[in-house]
């Protein structure tokens, strides 16, 4: 897969843009079963040689998503591997539906400080929550009214090496490939906030436990013989490799299908020539 860069990014935007890329030959059941990524899109310049974004030292990407892994390809796969009584398991039963879909129990430490105009509301929207006793979907936040002085120490003469900046019409190579992984949803089975086991059978979160899944994921290569993965980073998880290219690089693509089933990479609202 090759396109251009020709989606641009206005003055008034941000350095970068998101899109996001996925596999589209069966668009539920490719990215329930995990391929999918992130590419962004920067002015002109924004990006070094290394394609890292200029003056940020890290990078995160939320994905929002309930992994429902009946819809799945390879429901029938994890069954058969990981399930301790596989002839007894009905894909059909709404428990053991509910039991695919992985969720979390997620405490949110809201707070703001400033001003008296730093009166804010907090929205989650489409997703409740509870406060007090309460359900809600929004949250009003006051100052507390306290405040602390602290002192920032000089480091010293810091030198920043600009750099040169990239030619114009870069062309970015990857090389991606889409691999079979067994994927642990909670690596370490302890509740971060209590400390208990997530197997325990008072655990809240017990029914949504489980061990290990098979997925499929888009990793990167050092080259087209596909034999070395480049380091995955940890907080991608099973997010594919980040894509960036400056307005007017090429970004050329080759993917390598290491699965089962036929799957391709389709760049979300960006042109692209197969």
């Amino acid at each position: 897969m090759k396109g251009p860069c020709t989606n641009k990014v206005l003055e008034i935007d941000s350095s970068c843009l998101t899109y996001i890329y996925r596999s589209a030959v069966d668009l539920e059941k490719d990215f329930y079963s995990g391929l999918l990524g992130t590419m962004l899109i920067c002015k002109r310049g924004k990006l070094n040689r290394a394609g890292r974004q200029r003056r940020v030292d890290r990078e995160f990407f939320l994905n929002f998503l309930v992994v429902n892994e009946n819809l799945s390809h390879y429901l029938t796969e994890n069954i058969n591997m990981f399930a301790t009584s596989p002839a007894t398991v009905d894909p059909e039963d709404e428990g053991f539906k509910l039991s695919n879909k992985i969720k979390e129990r997620v405490t949110w430490h809201v707070y703001t400080i400033g001003p008296d105009i730093d009166n804010h509301h907090v929205t989650f929207e489409g997703n409740n929550f509870v406060f007090d006793g309460m359900t809600i979907d929004t949250l009003g936040l006051e100052q507390e009214g306290m405040f602390a002085w602290y002192n920032v120490n000089s480091c010293g003469r810091i030198r920043i090496q600009p750099g040169r900046l990239p030619k114009a019409e870069t062309t970015r190579r990857y090389y991606i490939g889409a691999v079979n992984v067994e994927w642990d949803y909670a690596p370490t089975k302890i509740h971060f906030i209590t400390g208990k086991s997530l197997f325990g059978p008072t655990s809240p979160s017990f029914i949504y436990v489980r061990n290990r899944s098979l997925l499929t994921v888009f990793r990167e290569f050092t080259d087209n013989t596909f034999t070395q993965m480049k380091p995955h980073p940890e907080n991608l998880g099973v997010i594919g490799p980040f894509i960036r290219g400056n307005v007017g690089d090429t970004i050329e693509i080759h993917l390598k299908n290491m699965a089962t089933f036929p799957l391709n990479i389709v760049p979300k609202n960006l042109p692209f020539a197969d």
